[in-house]
């Protein structure tokens, strides 16, 4: 009497994907809904499921720096940075209290990504400007306060003769690339859909106690968190760096995610990218496209919000 064996049912990619959606974006997505279906749904019972959706995890964490399309790159942070686990280690989806705190959005206002608190912002900023020029007295052109000679009368405009010499045009004006369209802003509008959101798996976690070790039912965080890594320390585009400094700080708030020796010993190593990259001032200095108004120094400002919640990993 032959053996009968029970096979999972097949995964399917979405066949809703629009025809204008890029291939390597379309590509991302069904790789997302394979994952998505192999562990919440009842699939993730299956030893072989979870086994497939491991090494989906695996090409979808290398896509983030690996990926040619910047749109792609974004399409896969916004799936993987939207994980999160309950108390009990199992891994879910977090689709309508991924942000309940608005810290996210808090975070994205600073770089003007939000749209409700962007006009806010220009408003601080307009304030601000106007206050300063009440405080000061007149002033020239060119800043500096009018200066008088011995008799006490105002000395000739020197703009006339500054005037005939020509603007001096500098190299890194001429080099410098234009800004790329925002690729991201909040609210989001995600392209992906992923089945059962907001539902714990029956199969996948981050953390099993009884078996420390590498094990296909459990999630390689660490794997995931070391991408993060080398985004924050080698990004070229600010679309991808901006959306980590903007959503990795809600992400680690959930401690749960990343338990385990592996994933202890590259918060370490966070933490001394961020700490160093703030102090010499290199944090985002492989930027190729900085948006009109931003410079390094705001990518630095929003890393003191990951330094902020790395203090609940003080024992790693």
């Amino acid at each position: 009497m032959p053996i009968q064996v029970e096979v999972p049912s097949p995964v399917f990619a979405p066949a809703d994907i629009p025809s204008t959606t890029p291939r390597s974006v379309g590509a991302v997505i069904a790789l997302v809904s394979v994952f998505s279906q192999l562990v919440f749904t009842p699939l993730a019972l299956s030893c072989c499921s979870l086994w497939h959706a491991s090494r989906v995890f695996q090409h979808l964490v290398d896509l983030i720096s690996s990926a040619g399309c910047v749109r792609a790159r974004l399409t896969v942070l916004q799936f993987l940075m939207r994980l999160r686990v309950d108390r009990d280690h199992r891994l879910y989806f977090s689709k309508d209290e991924y942000d309940k705190d608005g810290h996210i959005a808090s975070l994205a206002a600073l770089i003007n990504r939000a749209e409700a608190s962007q006009t806010t912002v220009e408003d601080l900023l307009r304030d601000e400007e106007v206050r300063r020029a009440r405080t000061r007295g007149p002033v020239e052109r060119d800043g500096r306060r009018p200066s008088r000679g011995r008799g006490g009368q105002p000395r000739m405009d020197a703009s006339r003769s500054r005037s005939r010499v020509p603007a001096r045009i500098l190299p890194s004006a001429i080099m410098k690339l234009k800004p790329r369209d925002p690729l991201w802003s909040i609210p989001e509008l995600l392209s992906l859909t992923v089945v059962a959101s907001d539902v714990a798996s029956e199969g996948m976690t981050s953390f099993d106690p009884s078996n420390p070790g590498h094990s296909d039912s459990v999630l390689q965080s660490s794997l995931y968190l070391s991408k993060l890594v080398e985004v924050i320390e080698t990004e070229k585009e600010w679309e991808i760096l901006s959306y980590v400094l903007c959503h990795l700080p809600t992400q680690l708030a959930n401690k749960h995610l990343f338990c385990g020796p592996r994933s202890r010993t590259v918060i370490g190593r966070l933490l001394a990218t961020l700490c160093k990259g703030i102090m010499d001032t290199s944090l985002g200095k492989h930027i190729e496209r900085w948006p009109d108004g931003l410079i390094s120094r705001d990518a630095q400002g929003l890393a003191f919000h990951t330094l902020t919640v790395l203090i609940s990993y003080k024992r790693c």
